[in-house]
């Protein structure tokens, strides 16, 4: 009999990080997009200043006619002490040029931002006092990585930050209604252990990377900048479970994290908080 493995969110599916006394929330895809008016898939084509604009390819929420649409800026908050803290609603944070990516925003019906253009779509990632909310999803080979669900009480390898776009399409409705994802068993090839990178966004530049679930064998990991430009290489033991990457001599924004095998090489995505 095929075990059922759910994965609950409401109020439950936050993650949790205290660093110098600032407790910082990071909610699931689905449980962000629950107040968005406009959800699609599209391609990043390019970056400006306050904005970027995206190709769409299809739209699971909300309808728009135009091919090309640009999203802004949120309002951009600064939470957490004044000698610590993150900026947050900036739209370079859904992801670098050539990326495809799943998004969720919301339509600007006013300007409140001396950059906002009416009729174009505003990014937020902060929903309140101290917490982020998981807005984007990127698709790489038919497969859609992220913090799509999981309970923040468990450890990162019960988060479902992995998903054939296939299935991910199937349980969306799921997703969209309820803020949860079912999957029939854990070990169901869609649940393929994998990576994990953490904190994300990294909040003391140290960037933490869990070996201990993963079947496949890196060699190394290389460290790009969000323009795709060699920072750093670490080599891997064979031994190694965790490694812990500096990345304190890297700008604020987008990092791109390659892990290296014999034949292949796996590519992930953090922020390196303000």
């Amino acid at each position: 009999m095929k075990k059922i493995f759910t994965i609950l969110a409401a109020c439950l599916l936050t993650i949790n990080y205290s660093v110098k006394g600032c407790t910082l929330q990071f909610r699931s895809f689905c449980q962000s997009i629950q107040n968005r008016e406009f959800i699609a898939k599209g391609k990043i084509i390019s970056n400006h200043d306050h904005s970027l604009k995206i190709k769409l390819i299809s739209t699971l929420i909300g309808s728009e006619q135009r091919d090309t649409i640009t999203v802004w800026d949120g309002t951009l908050i600064k939470i957490c002490s004044p000698d610590f803290e993150i900026e947050m609603n900036k739209s370079k944070d859904l992801g670098s040029v050539n990326d495809t990516i799943y998004f969720a925003v919301n339509k600007i019906t006013e300007k409140i931002n001396d950059w906002d253009v009416v009729g174009d779509y505003r990014f937020i990632n902060y929903y309140d006092i101290n917490t982020a909310e998981s807005t984007v999803l990127e698709v790489r080979n038919d497969t859609v990585y992220g913090f799509l669900s999981g309970p923040g009480i468990a450890p990162p390898q019960f988060w479902i930050e992995k998903l054939s776009e296939d299935i991910f399409l199937d349980r969306f409705q799921d997703c969209r209604q309820d803020g949860k994802i079912i999957i029939m068993s854990t070990n169901s090839p869609q649940r393929e252990s994998m990576v994990s990178l953490y904190p994300n966004p990294v909040i003391e530049n140290t960037l933490n990377v869990d070996l201990n679930q993963v079947n496949k064998k890196y060699s190394s990991i290389v460290i790009k900048n969000q323009l795709g430009q060699h920072i750093k290489t670490i080599d891997i033991s064979a031994s190694a479970n965790m490694i812990q990457v500096d990345i304190s001599d890297m700008t604020p924004g987008v990092v791109l994290v390659e892990l290296v095998g014999d034949g292949y090489t796996d590519r992930r995505k953090v922020i390196k908080a303000q």
